[in-house]
């Protein structure tokens, strides 16, 4: 750790206003940067749309199993599919992250170093180049997504017993803003601080030739060293993500007040922002962050 903490102690401290110029100008430069999530975008659009077509022929047999497990048959009719399509979305992109997102991004970094080192952009060399770090590209989103996935769950439930528990179901909070804003709140910082201590990984593991582990401390690392930033670094883009969190949140009341089909247009607009402004944005800023620290180092 010793070494780790001697390789980066004299780091100068970024800027985001630089950082963010930085990337834009890489995007507007290099255009083809946008093809693997692009790609990703793509993926997801087709699960949801298998998704959205569960409780139709000829997904039924295969889907409507699953679906009557785990939420009852109501959810295989119209219009309670989509009450429940956020939910389902939710799991789904979940899977991709580890599955197709990690192959991707790890592309994506192979073709911002090439960008950044001002090299021609290779499609083939980056795809190998991510295949041949698939194994701890996989694990490491694995890890995270899980993490993410479990601290999710137990700090929901303590919420949930916290402010229904005798004696708080009454207090200022529940009363004026209520539990369902309460833990939506709770989980974006969750989720904005676990992304925030991921955030060099992918750049660390596809760009240095070291092991899993030793790829591991030097990402947290600088993780830590540039806490403050990092947070507002992944923070910013997050930002624009919370209407589609809010809407998905009131599933119901979009429903009864327009029309239900409004759901699936959320949630394709969801992996739009997400997919094709939210991921690219913070994967190009990280690496080049993390690119500039090494060269600076």
């Amino acid at each position: 750790m010793l070494y780790f903490f001697k390789l980066f102690k004299n780091i100068n401290k970024p800027s985001l206003v630089i950082t963010y110029t930085k990337t834009i100008s890489l995007f507007k430069n290099h255009p083809i940067l946008m093809l693997p999530f692009f790609i990703f975008a793509c993926i997801d659009c087709l699960v949801l749309t298998i998704i959205f077509l569960a409780p139709r022929q000829p997904l039924l047999p295969f889907l409507g199993p699953i679906i009557i497990t785990f939420w009852g048959e109501k959810f295989l009719h119209y219009p309670y599919n989509l009450l429940l399509l956020p939910k389902l979305e939710y799991f789904s992109r979940m899977g991709l992250s580890v599955v197709f997102a990690s192959l991707l991004t790890g592309m994506a970094v192979a073709m911002i170093h090439e960008a950044h080192m001002k090299k021609p952009i290779h499609l083939g060399r980056s795809f190998k180049s991510a295949m041949n770090k698939y194994v701890y590209l996989f694990i490491a989103v694995f890890f995270f997504t899980g993490l993410f996935y479990l601290i999710i769950r137990l700090v929901n439930a303590g919420l949930i017993h916290y402010f229904l528990s005798e004696g708080r179901s009454k207090s200022f909070l529940m009363t004026q803003v209520g539990l369902g804003p309460i833990i939506l709140c709770v989980d974006f910082f969750i989720a904005m601080f676990i992304q925030a201590a991921y955030n060099y990984v992918i750049p660390t593991l596809m760009l240095e030739k070291k092991k899993f582990f030793r790829s591991l401390a030097d990402a947290f690392l600088l993780f830590e060293r540039l806490c403050i930033f990092t947070f507002l670094l992944v923070g910013i883009p997050l930002l624009s993500y919370i209407p589609i969190i809010i809407f998905n949140f009131n599933t119901m009341s979009l429903i009864q007040s327009f029309f239900p089909e409004l759901v699936l247009i959320i949630s394709f607009l969801g992996i739009i922002v997400s997919d094709l402004f939210i991921n690219p944005i913070i994967t190009a800023s990280a690496t080049l962050v993390f690119l500039e620290t090494r060269e600076n180092s």
